[in-house]
C-alpha cells in the first residue's frame, strides 16, 4: 500500500509536536528538581549533622510547594538506623473540623503515589515511605522527594518552595547561597 507523501508529512507533523510536548515535560521536570536538588541535600545535610547534637530529639525535613493547592513531603531521620521515615501530604490534616478528612489527591496521583513507594492505604493521617538515609543516599532522596512534588502535587520549574528543618529555620539563606542561589 502506497502512502502519499502529504500524508507522510502531516503524520511526520503530528509525531514531531506530541514527541516535542513529551519532551517539554520530562524537560521542566528536570528543571524543577534540578533547580531544587542542591538546596533539599543541604537541608538533609544540616538536619543529619544534628545527630551528635544531645539537644535535638528529633531530626526531621518539610519540603512544601507555596502555590495555593499545596502538597508537601517530610522526612524524620530514625534514631536507630539509617532511615527516612517520610509522608506525603494526604490532605487529611487539612479538614474542617468536626469532619472527616478529605484527601485532596485524585485516583491518578494516588496510583503515582503507589508507583513511588508510598502506602496509600492510610485512613488517618499522611501516606508513608521509608527510605534508606545514608549521607550517600541523599542526592537519590531529594530527586525522589521532588519528583513527588512535580508528578503529584504540581510543582513546576517556577513553583517556590518551603525548606523548613528541625534545626533550620524556613528558607534560611544558608541553603540557598551555598548553592549559588538566592532564596
Amino acid at each position: 500500500m502506497r502512502v502519499s507523501p502529504i500524508f507522510q508529512f502531516g503524520l511526520l507533523i503530528f509525531l514531531s509536536i506530541f514527541n516535542c510536548g513529551a519532551i517539554a515535560r520530562d524537560s521542566d521536570r528536570q528543571i524543577f528538581i534540578s533547580s531544587n536538588m542542591c538546596p533539599l541535600q543541604r537541608l538533609m545535610n544540616y538536619v543529619d549533622d544534628a545527630k551528635s547534637n544531645p539537644r535535638v530529639s528529633t531530626r526531621f525535613f518539610v519540603v512544601e510547594t507555596k502555590q495555593s493547592a499545596g502538597g508537601y513531603v517530610q522526612c524524620m531521620f530514625d534514631k536507630e538506623t539509617p532511615r527516612l521515615l517520610c509522608e506525603a501530604e494526604s490532605g487529611y490534616f487539612r479538614a474542617t473540623p468536626g469532619k472527616v478528612g478529605s484527601l485532596v489527591l485524585n485516583q491518578d496521583q494516588l496510583k503515582t503515589l503507589r508507583q513511588a513507594g508510598f502506602d496509600t492505604g492510610i485512613e488517618d493521617g499522611n501516606f508513608e515511605e521509608v527510605l534508606k538515609a545514608d549521607r550517600s543516599d541523599f542526592p537519590q532522596v531529594a530527586e525522589h522527594l521532588l519528583g513527588v512534588l512535580y508528578d503529584v502535587y504540581g510543582a513546576r520549574p517556577t513553583s517556590s518552595l518551603w525548606l523548613k528543618g528541625s534545626t533550620v529555620p524556613v528558607n534560611h539563606p544558608s541553603l540557598f547561597h551555598y548553592c549559588g542561589l538566592d532564596g
